[in-house]
């Protein structure tokens, strides 16, 4: 099967990969089993980028000795994120801490075995120039998170009777969001999509379907209740508002920046919505 998969992949171009992820969207509303449409696009996001992660390690080999480090420590975090229930919900904590290491280690290693290949669009883990450089990733994080945590308060303000509950766990958990799907629903596909180009970003199409590939598809699997309960204007309506509000400050952070200060930004509004009462798992 991945072998097939790695065929279509040396004969599929960008906009195929473009077209391929619409159609799944649209297909998702169509299949009925027992978990959630929402819930369905995520899975499906998840094995899609299992699959592509495990294309651009069989092209690309695996990246180098620190980079594999910086993989595993990134994979052990997302794992240790799911701790918080991991007394409550054992089972479904294992299979959850399992699956986040395992996807976040595929993907980690895909990203800078991809971007060691292609090191002319290729987006910085972190910008270690020098300490200055890195102090400005950190701050660009957290002030970026502060202010999208905020709006992403007033947002969940206008719905719910909010309670500030500020503790660890909300830090732990966190860290999944922050990390899996940063690396996974983001970096990942701009990785691929750098590699199908190999390494060159050559018109204005392509340029555009490398910034889709790290906005849409992390955005449009939080949607699908909007489509089902508001109806198409509404789901589109709230495609806009989590592209304009979310998921184009954490790419331009990673393009512009580097992929640590996505991850502090995504952590600290994630961190923020915690605090004030959904500090859950799906």
């Amino acid at each position: 099967m991945i072998w097939y998969i790695l065929y279509l992949s040396k004969v599929f171009k960008l906009d195929d990969i473009f077209t391929v992820f619409i159609l799944i969207f649209v297909l998702n509303f169509k299949v009925t089993i027992s978990i959630s449409e929402t819930q369905r696009m995520f899975f499906i996001l998840e094995l899609w980028g299992m699959i592509l992660a495990i294309i651009l390690l069989i092209q690309n080999k695996l990246p180098q000795r620190n980079y594999i480090n910086i993989s595993l420590i990134l994979s052990i975090l997302v794992a240790l994120s799911y701790l918080s229930i991991f007394v409550s919900y054992f089972d479904k904590a294992i299979l959850k801490m399992t699956k986040g290491f395992i996807v976040t280690l595929l993907s980690a290693l895909a990203i800078f075995s991809a971007f060691e290949k292609h090191k002319n669009e290729k987006l910085l883990f972190l910008n270690t120039k020098n300490k200055r450089s890195i102090l400005r990733s950190i701050l660009f994080g957290i002030s970026v998170g502060l202010v999208l945590g905020v709006v992403n308060y007033l947002f969940m303000n206008g719905n719910n009777k909010l309670h500030l509950n500020v503790n660890l766990s909300c830090f732990v958990v966190a860290l999944s969001p922050a990390i899996y799907e940063e690396i996974v629903m983001r970096a990942l596909f701009y990785a691929f999509s750098i590699n199908l180009l190999e390494g060159k970003i050559e018109t204005k199409f392509q340029r555009f379907t490398c910034w889709f590939m790290m906005i849409i598809p992390h955005v449009i699997v939080h949607t699908p209740d909007s489509f089902i309960y508001g109806g198409i204007t509404s789901g589109i309506i709230s495609i806009i508002i989590y592209i304009l509000v979310f998921g184009l400050p954490f790419a331009v952070l990673q393009r512009k920046v580097d992929i640590t200060s996505s991850m502090i930004a995504h952590g600290f509004v994630d961190f923020i919505r915690f605090c004030f009462g959904d500090c859950h798992f799906n």
